[in-house]
This record gives structure tokens, sequence and C-alpha cells, in this order.
């Protein structure tokens, strides 16, 4: 059980460091960067903490995500940020199920 626990706050603090990483060109990320991204956000949100603050260039937050939030037929299920408003949908997702309506035109002609 210790070692799952030190696992799990290594791994944590290694997407708190990527997440502060400065790109190698602002207007895209190489492959590995967004791999090493996609990795450290999903690291982040499972821990309950805000990848969008903990990304921030100017001043690095740790800021924890609210509470779970349900969703519905309209609406994805995920936690909010209280501090940047940011919304992530995470968890099971049973509720939404998408409309297969794809257009406007009469289904039946």
């Amino acid at each position: 059980m210790r070692t799952t626990t030190r696992e799990s706050a290594m791994s944590l603090n290694r997407a708190f460091a990527v997440a502060r990483r400065e790109p190698a060109n602002p207007v895209q990320w190489t492959p590995e960067e967004e791999r090493d991204w996609k990795a450290a956000e999903a690291v982040l949100i499972k821990a309950g903490y805000c990848p969008s603050c903990a990304s921030d260039s100017e001043e690095p937050l740790r800021s924890k995500l609210g509470k779970w939030e349900p969703g519905d037929y309209w609406n994805y299920a995920g936690r909010a940020c209280p501090n940047c408003e940011e919304f992530f949908v995470c968890g099971e997702q049973p509720e939404y199920e998408p409309d297969p309506w794809m257009g406007d035109a009469d289904p039946g002609l």
C-alpha cells in the first residue's frame, strides 16, 4: 500500500511538472508533448486537480476541482474548477446519449 501511495504521488508531481513545462513551439505541440500532456491531464483530473490552472504560465496553481456533477441527456458529467470555471468531462457518462438525429431533412422521405 505504501508503494502505491508513493507512486501516485510521484506521478502527480510529474504531471504538475509537465503542466508547467513550456512547449518547444508556441504555435503547435510536438507529438511527444501532446502525448505527455494528455497523460498528465488524465492524472491531474483523476487526482482532483484542475489541469487548466496547473498549466497557467503566469501563476500555476494547484486548484482542486469541485464536486462531480451528474450528466443528463443534454450535458456531460464531470467536475468544474471553482477558480477558472473550466469544466472537465470525467467518469462514466451513462446519462448522456447524443441525439442520433443529424440534420433537418424529413427522415420519412
